[in-house]
């Protein structure tokens, strides 16, 4: 499909090389399969065609962050922004932005403008939700998610996010249902098919149907990794995914690959901690943590996070966790 997709792309270009649609997806698909020098290429010869294209820059600082070039995206961010104030898609994507680099005050701000120009637009509130939840609003999280809910009931990222949310209350089974719902939806996700992995083994007596669960996410994600090597989520999940059963040479092999392609990346050493957990690694496990919380994750989250159970009493855990506290 993605050659194809290429083959198309190209064959326009060959026509009319200031085709400014053209441009803008072949950047696109770029970014999607991790050649992210040749999209920024592709997204300035789009904004040298139209200078003025609010999406051709939020394209471009996707593919700076993709990068880990913050300043640049910003900037590009910024500047969609100004070219199209009153577009919500633009606060939106500034709102990502935040909330991908741990600044979830600044997301919810921008969250909050993208509201104000869609109210009725439930992705918008589903990133208002998570950022507010990342944030330790948990009333807020609720209201927010239910209005997205109300406005879209099949958000296969909501019911996986709300599946979350029970399972760190340790409420597997309704975690469990609403994992399921998502993959009712979209049954290629590999996010979900691990989670419902995580929560068939934590309900226990459920060995067969956990193992099933995540053979189907490692076998999607590899996939998607095929497509995208560079794919930093799919990367570090791919090592929790392989330590947690049982292939450590794999493990390392993905620890290595996502820390070399996402450094930056704060949900990395979330994976990366679990990672090590799962390998009997504890001390490595311990300094995952300390990254993860220095990028801005929640500790109030990480306090009742069933993951660490295992290391939860440990006094390095909680002193890293009473370190960060308010």
């Amino acid at each position: 499909m993605v050659p194809r997709a290429q083959s198309y792309c190209d064959r326009a270009l060959q026509i009319d090389d200031s085709l400014f649609e053209v441009r803008l997806s072949l950047g696109n698909l770029y970014t999607a399969t991790g050649k992210y020098e040749q999209a920024e290429a592709e997204f300035l010869h789009a904004i040298a065609i139209e200078p003025k294209s609010d999406a051709a820059y939020r394209s471009l600082g996707r593919t700076y962050l993709a990068r880990e070039q913050e300043g640049n995206a910003e900037e590009a961010f910024l500047h969609a922004i100004q070219l199209a104030p009153e577009n919500p898609a633009g606060h939106s994507a500034l709102a990502d932005f935040h909330y991908a680099l741990g600044r979830f005050p600044q997301a919810i701000a921008a969250y909050g403008e993208a509201v104000k120009r869609d109210p009725d637009d439930p992705g918008a509130y589903l990133g208002l939700g998570a950022a507010k939840y990342l944030n330790g609003d948990f009333a807020g999280t609720e209201a927010a998610w239910r209005k997205s809910l109300s406005l879209d009931g099949n958000q296969p990222i909501l019911l996986y996010n709300m599946g979350t949310v029970f399972f760190f209350e340790k409420r597997f089974d309704d975690a469990l249902e609403m994992y399921r719902r998502a993959i009712e939806i979209n049954p290629e996700d590999q996010t979900a098919w691990g989670a419902i992995g995580d929560a068939y083994r934590f309900i226990g007596g459920k060995k067969p149907e956990s193992a099933a669960a995540y053979a189907t996410a490692i076998e999607l994600a590899e996939r998607m990794f095929q497509v995208n090597p560079k794919n930093v989520e799919v990367a570090s999940a791919l090592g929790r995914l392989y330590a947690t059963t049982n292939r450590p040479d794999k493990a390392k092999e993905f620890l290595d690959i996502a820390l070399t392609i996402g450094s930056e990346d704060m949900y990395m050493w979330y994976d990366r901690s679990l990672t090590y957990l799962a390998l009997g690694r504890i001390d490595e496990s311990i300094v995952a943590v300390e990254q993860l919380v220095a990028k801005g994750y929640s500790t109030d989250i990480l306090a009742s996070d069933v993951m660490f159970a295992e290391i939860a009493a440990d006094p390095r855990f909680r002193m890293i966790i009473e370190k960060s506290a308010p």
